[in-house]
């Protein structure tokens, strides 16, 4: 495995430690005594977006690349931290040749790879009917509610936060995270290095998401009862046949509409696999 399959792997780890939950109730006591589901998207696209190596400043941020949620800036402090790196280690004629000055450039970028696409409901409405079928009830696409990705899924407290529900459980999928990273290839390591991190690159996303059920306690109030990961394994993730460079997508996002087609049904496919090994 390469350097930058190791730290994929930690992102994932990362990410997974992030969503750890208690040890989950049982599809048949989850299902006790519920009469309605409901089921509920949680915003239209990812909640959360990381770009990490692409570029000289994504390069040198760190592991944990620059991270921000979509439609805003990256944070400042990230772009100085890279900057200040870069000016450390290789003088400030590097630093100002090589960094993008443009704070807008990530959002704005990867806003444009989704584009209109809802990508969530696109997910989650291929993961819902395995999810109904192996807790023994059943999904209606249109009966699906929207909760607004600037809205909390839930309170701190785990209680359900979004639009009322006429039901006794609530299950919700979210797509917590697209990661715009490297793909992995062999030399990309050794460009990296030859061009001292500033290489234009073959960049694909990765999407992490998880599902949540929140269930009516003796009170009526939906409380957060079970949440499964959909965990980042497996070389599905870690390859995409679309060859797209950073540069081409800075200049025209909808380039990575090939790069998108090939990652949503490795997230569907990824999810059926956590429900099939723990949710059912």
């Amino acid at each position: 495995m390469k350097i930058q399959d190791f730290a994929i792997v930690a992102f994932a780890a990362l990410l997974a430690g992030c969503a750890s939950n208690p040890p989950a109730p049982k599809p048949s006591e989850l299902m006790a005594g519920v009469k309605r589901v409901a089921f509920v998207h949680h915003g239209s696209g990812p909640l959360r977006h990381v770009v990490r190596g692409v570029d000289g400043k994504t390069f040198w941020a760190g592991a944990g690349g620059v991270n921000f949620v979509p439609g805003s800036s990256a944070p400042a402090d990230v772009r100085a931290a890279g900057e200040a790196n870069l000016i450390a280690v290789f003088g400030g004629l590097i630093a100002l040749q090589g960094i993008e000055q443009d704070p807008e450039l990530y959002s704005r970028t990867l806003r444009g790879v989704v584009g209109a696409r809802p990508v969530t409901s696109e997910i989650a409405d291929a993961v819902f009917p395995a999810l109904a079928a192996s807790w023994g009830t059943s999904f209606q696409p249109g009966t699906v509610t929207h909760v607004p990705a600037d809205v909390p899924l839930a309170t701190q407290a785990g209680v359900y936060s979004g639009p009322p529900v006429d039901a006794d459980l609530v299950v919700a999928y979210s797509l917590d995270v697209m990661l715009m990273t490297e793909k992995f290839g062999a030399g990309s390591l050794f460009k990296a290095m030859a061009t001292l991190g500033m290489g234009d690159r073959e960049v694909m996303p990765i999407l992490q998401s998880s599902l949540t059920a929140f269930k009516r306690d003796d009170k009526g109030v939906l409380r957060q009862a079970w949440k499964l990961p959909c965990p980042i394994h497996g070389m599905g993730y870690f390859s995409n046949p679309a060859e797209v460079k950073w540069s081409a997508l800075v200049a025209n996002p909808a380039a990575g509409t090939p790069l998108m087609d090939h990652a949503i049904p490795v997230a569907i496919d990824q999810c059926k696999k956590a429900i099939a090994e723990n949710g059912g």
